[in-house]
């Protein structure tokens, strides 16, 4: 039976967790702006604690690889490498965007999109579509919301929207019939769990010397045109 560490520092929230195999052992979180670096190393340690366990009985480090807060990003991975390295643990990168439409996915016998978001700076915002299989149909990406992408996409079935950045960027379809709003809105370590489990068993780990967050908004301009013209028209051969 492995046991996991999962780590999500990639906003306000800063969230710890342990679990064996996808049960949840034990889970701390504070929502907090400039908590992370101070909180962080101590949730882990209280967590252990909590579960009866020592990092040696960890089989791998699931750590929430972004998008998000750049700062809370470097700090989670920062300390997430550092504990691998110096236990010789594995580790589990997962994209925020897509834990937070793996919740959803397979939970309804409807055909539908799952659009994860989450808040950005400049007044652009991250976000992708998948669909209920979670085939990624539009890639993720750093921008302003495209009003002609979600129309279109909400005219083809419904759309959940999920993520901290749907009350900014989606509000404007709450009337629309295929428009569904997720209850979740934040992410944290509960997220992780499923995905750091199915990576471990299926042996997908990150090489921790040149591991980085994915910041996203430093490649926000490439392909868009070819994602849009996915959505709207299909797969191109």
């Amino acid at each position: 039976m492995a046991y996991f560490l999962c780590i999500d520092t990639s906003t306000d929230i800063c969230s710890v967790l342990i679990s064996r195999e996808n049960h949840i052992l034990c889970h701390l979180k504070v929502s907090d702006k400039n908590v992370h670096s101070s909180l962080l190393t101590s949730f882990i340690e209280n967590c252990l604690k909590q579960a009866n366990l020592s990092l040696t009985e960890i089989n791998a480090i699931g750590i929430n690889a972004g998008p998000g807060s750049f700062t809370g990003l470097r700090i989670g991975i920062a300390v997430a490498k550092g504990v691998c390295y110096g236990s010789s643990i594995p580790l589990i990168g997962i994209n925020s965007l897509e834990a937070l439409a793996k919740a959803h996915a397979h939970k309804s016998i409807e055909d539908l999109y799952i659009c994860p978001m989450m808040e950005s700076k400049n007044k652009e915002v991250y976000f992708c579509l998948f669909d209920q299989n979670m085939n990624l149909v539009y890639d993720y990406t750093c921008s302003k919301f495209d009003d002609e992408l979600i129309l279109s996409s909400l005219d083809k079935k419904k759309v959940v929207f999920t993520g901290n950045a749907v009350d900014s960027w989606t509000l404007q379809y709450q009337n629309h019939p295929n428009a569904v709003y997720s209850s979740i809105r934040e992410s944290d370590a509960t997220l992780l769990s499923g995905l750091t489990t199915h990576k471990y068993n299926m042996k997908i780990f990150e090489d921790i010397r040149y591991f980085e967050p994915y910041y996203l908004r430093e490649f926000k301009a490439q392909k868009s045109s070819k994602r849009m013209n996915q959505v709207l028209h299909g797969p191109q051969n």
